[in-house]
């Protein structure tokens, strides 16, 4: 098949939307399919396309204001797959529109509504300012359209089904729950000698709960010292400064330490972490943490998105979103290293790991492409 892939991040992904992507592609690639991912650049000034393991790159020069860019990359992939004949063109929102291009079959995956998720950015610029009004005001004219033209409709938990039926009112019958997969041979088990370390990877903004983490930890700080525990935050974003600020206010450089790690590191680091900690306040995924359970790396999370799907026992639940919730899971954590409990919960990540395969997940992916919907 000739399968063309769009979303509004960029290469290399640097996201879960991207990295999910990214994974599928490359299956599909090992399956004799043609594949180009569609993606936005900043950076160039012409379409470029390159090649990574087989797939085609094809990156489209957008402007860096929200609504200005939108359009723009419209009217660019349109133009460039204007003499295509496409099998499949599978649109991943959010922040995508729907393209009018010569395919046999549109596949839309939902990977959070738009207007949703942009419901939760942060205020702290012009482009996010715009970006939210765009999210309030313009996502009902983008989403929609895209859910009235999509033959097929993917969502990656549940939670979009309903958000779908409340943001949008949209009840038909052609959604899909199809979850976003891991590369077992990108993530799994290094059978390492694990540090008491917890460790959290992701942008660091506020809906991922990072002001509450780190006030948690300073609270914390004797117990952690005293069990020789460490907290690495690896990722960058608008909090960065704060974050570093705070730490140096109230002296906890010796436990937290803020670091980036490159996506080709990052198994190594979940194997050599006691626990992954990831208190989000919203999350459809949340990708890292079934990363996590492939590398046998035990979760403190939330119960949001794909998460609320978990047993309770199979994880150190956050059981809601303030400080002393945090406090509580990450003394749990902490109390329960190299104890039978923490094997158990190595133990348990392992059923995840059939579920999420990104192989089997791709496998389904192909029979929505060749679903005959007469």
């Amino acid at each position: 098949m000739n399968i063309v892939q769009v979303m509004s991040g960029s290469y290399p992904p640097i996201e879960g939307v991207g990295s999910h992507v990214y994974s599928v592609s490359k299956a599909l690639v090992k399956k004799g399919h043609r594949v180009r991912i569609i993606v936005r650049s900043y950076i160039v000034k012409d379409v470029i396309s390159i090649k990574d393991d087989g797939i085609e790159i094809i990156q489209i020069p957008i402007s860096k204001i929200p609504f200005i860019s939108t359009f723009l990359f419209k009217h660019k992939v349109e133009d460039y797959l204007k003499d295509d004949v496409i099998d499949v063109i599978h649109f991943h929102s959010p922040l995508v529109p729907f393209m009018k291009v010569n395919a046999i079959k549109n596949i839309l995956t939902i990977h959070s509504t738009m207007k949703v998720d942009t419901s939760y950015i942060e205020a702290i610029s012009i482009n996010a300012i715009l970006n939210k009004i765009m999210g309030k005001f313009l996502s009902p004219l983008i989403e929609n359209k895209l859910l009235s033209k999509a033959d097929n409709i993917i969502v990656v938990s549940n939670d979009i089904k309903d958000e779908l039926k409340t943001a949008y009112n949209y009840t038909k019958n052609n959604i899909i729950y199809i979850p976003n997969g891991i590369n077992k041979d990108v993530f799994y088990d290094k059978n390492l000698k694990k540090s008491n370390q917890i460790v959290y990877i992701g942008r660091l903004g506020y809906r991922k709960g990072l002001p509450i983490l780190i006030e948690a930890i300073n609270d914390l700080k004797d117990y952690i010292i005293k069990n020789n525990y460490k907290f690495i935050l690896s990722g960058g974003g608008h909090l960065k400064e704060y974050i570093q600020n705070y730490i140096k206010k109230n002296n906890l450089s010796n436990i937290i330490t803020i670091t980036t790690t490159e996506q080709s590191k990052v198994n190594n680091l979940l194997n050599e972490s006691m626990f992954l900690i990831m208190n989000s306040t919203y999350e459809t995924g949340p990708r890292t943490v079934l990363e996590s359970m492939f590398a046998s790396t035990p979760v403190i999370a939330t119960k949001v998105g794909l998460l609320k799907s978990f047993d309770d026992a199979d994880y150190i639940n956050i059981r809601e979103d303030s400080k002393m919730a945090t406090i509580e899971a990450i003394k749990e954590a902490i109390g329960i290293s190299g104890t039978s409990n923490y094997k158990e919960l190595q133990m348990k990540c392992m059923k995840y790991r059939l579920i999420f395969d990104n192989d089997n997940i791709t496998n389904e992916i192909i029979k929505i492409y060749e679903k005959n919907d007469d």
